[in-house]
């Protein structure tokens, strides 16, 4: 809880004569009231809506300015009940949404004049960035012994440190009851500055500990964190691309800076990374103040390889039990074929497999091995392997195996019955996928079931990627700037930055080779930094990281600095 200062007389004494039509406020600061959302004609939020009741104590009375009606030739008090009033779950509340995040700086209210003045004691002023305000901050609490006669007496003033609220900006404000008491609030005022008031410069640094949270295998929703700020910020923006340098596209415009977490829900395709970056942000006279951009987070989406073990064609190295196979993909966990070892008896399985129809990148995989008679051990040692090559399904000679593509299974219990869960370390496009053990193993296998989980290798040709294995190198007076073929691109472009990435002028484009050469013709101490884009027909691009150049450039008078 941050320390609140609050005025030091607010309950020191009462006034003589109390004035009760209009706050004693002389602040230069605005009534955020003016700063409200209006939804069907009205601002107010909260519960306790009394209106039909015989008192009317309804929410709206706490902001419409009034504090006295005259009633015939009676003076009506004009009070909300935001507490206790029929039964302990009643304690109600009466708030508001502001247009942009506030910092409060002052708080006015006044209570009835009589002896239920005592019903504000332990009530709260509080702001949120949640419309429920279940992150609600606490800016004052009234005393449970606050003098009675000062509450009776009139406008009760409260002033609130602002250099202790800078990094707690608001959307939502209200005044809550205590549970005890009903708080007969007759009118209370928030007042502060906007954000962009409070904060008039762009952020110092960048989100720190950008982090990918949580994402599984075939998970269309991502969740990302970050660190809260520690200093004046008006809110967070996160980016999403499909190229490590961009070009991003905005997926949260303006999350409140006390909040540290975002979840992207997409509907993704198996195979292509996804970038994600951050950057705070403040607001001044309706230009954007940015920061520093994050560290880049990947999540590249996998799948599970859906087939239909009833239609698809299953791989077996055997003469006399060729349905086996398929008992490692019917959804059946009581059945298994058998991945024998012994090289003297070739008409066991050696291998099971499944002619995918089209070469998939698998990224991991999961067994159920066998569960009947506490043999599910068996399965250790067993790995997976792949190979594009028809020939491979017949063939008996294990000089001919299928590349490895993850290490021999361990750590598979006799007699649990669960899935085991494992990744692949060669990411070679396979279109045959096998489940083996080598020669040197003991036991048969004997997998009840096999789930993979991957991507079609033709997606990836489907976006548009960034240049792989980008790198710049400084032979001489030159800058030889190289990189891999990005597939579905027609072209590439070379940009080139001189102030550290603020801004990149184009050095070439159109350029059809995998290579350029830049000849800078500057003679003063400068950093060079560079990237290139791929370019498709449609002219959309896809850039690498910056690439900061190797070696030194040896220009007389020209020296180069690592940025």
């Amino acid at each position: 809880m941050k320390r609140l200062v609050i005025a030091a007389a607010a309950f020191a004494c009462a006034a003589a004569q109390a004035d009760y039509s209009h706050t004693t406020y002389t602040g230069s600061d605005t009534n955020l009231k003016t700063l409200t959302v209006e939804t069907d004609g009205k601002f107010v939020l909260g519960t306790g809506d009394y209106s039909n009741s015989e008192w009317d104590w309804t929410k709206e009375r706490v902001y419409d300015g009034v504090t006295e009606l005259q009633n015939g030739d009676e003076v009506v008090q004009r009070w909300f009940e935001p507490g206790w009033v029929h039964g302990p779950d009643d304690c109600n509340w009466a708030g508001y949404q502001t247009q942009s995040p506030v910092v409060v700086t002052h708080i006015s209210f006044i209570t009835r004049h009589d002896e239920y003045a005592e019903r504000a004691r332990g009530c709260r002023f509080e702001g949120a960035n949640t419309a429920d305000f279940s992150d609600a901050v606490a800016l004052y609490t009234v005393p449970a012994d606050a003098d009675v006669e000062t509450l009776k007496a009139g406008w009760v003033e409260i002033d609130i440190d602002e250099s202790t609220l800078l990094n707690t900006p608001f959307t939502y404000l209200r005044v809550v009851a205590d549970d005890e008491f009903c708080g007969n609030f007759i009118e209370a005022e928030f007042y502060g500055k906007t954000w962009a008031e409070a904060t008039s410069e762009a952020p110092s640094a960048a989100p720190q500990n950008f982090t990918l949270a949580s994402a599984g295998y075939d998970a269309d929703t991502v969740t990302l964190a970050w660190e809260i700020p520690g200093f004046s910020c008006m809110s967070t923006r996160v980016f999403r691309a499909t190229a490590p340098g961009g070009p991003f596209t905005t997926i949260v415009a303006t999350l409140p800076s006390t909040t540290a977490t975002c979840t992207d829900s997409l509907a993704r395709t198996p195979g292509v990374a996804y970038y994600y970056c951050a950057r705070f942000l403040n607001v001044k006279d309706a230009a954007e103040l940015a920061g520093p951009v994050s560290a880049t987070q990947e999540h590249r989406h996998y799948a599970e390889i859906a087939y239909d073990w009833t239609t698809m064609t299953p791989i077996a190295q055997a003469e006399w039990n060729a349905d086996g196979a398929s008992r490692a993909f019917d959804n059946d966990t009581t059945t298994f074929p058998d991945l024998n070892a012994s090289t003297d008896d070739l008409k066991k399985l050696f291998k099971v497999g499944v002619d995918l129809g089209a070469e998939y990148v698998v990224t991991g995989f999961k067994v159920y091995p066998r569960t009947n008679n506490s043999l599910g051990e068996r399965a250790n040692g067993a790995y997976l392997a792949g190979s594009s090559d028809a020939s491979d399904m017949a063939n008996l000679s294990w000089a001919a195996n299928p590349v490895a593509l993850s290490p021999e299974m361990a750590g598979i219990a006799a007699s649990e019955e669960t899935w085991y869960a494992f990744s692949t370390t060669n990411h070679t496009p396979c279109r045959f996928i096998y489940l083996m053990k080598p020669t040197s193993s003991d036991f048969y296998g004997n997998v009840a079931e096999l789930k993979l989980y991957g991507y079609p290798q033709s997606n990836v040709a489907t976006v548009l990627l960034a240049p792989e294995n980008a790198a710049a190198e400084w032979h001489g007076t030159r800058a030889v700037i190289t990189w891999a073929a990005s597939p579905n691109a027609a072209s590439y472009k070379v940009e080139r930055s001189s102030d550290g990435g603020a801004t990149w002028p184009v050095l070439a484009e159109g350029i059809a080779d995998t290579t350029y050469t830049d000849r800078p013709t500057k003679t003063t101490s400068i950093s060079y930094i560079y990237r290139v884009a791929s370019v498709d027909n449609s002219g959309n691009l896809a850039y690498t990281d910056c690439i900061v150049p190797v070696g030194e450039l040896t220009a007389p008078g020209m020296t180069i600095t690592v940025y």
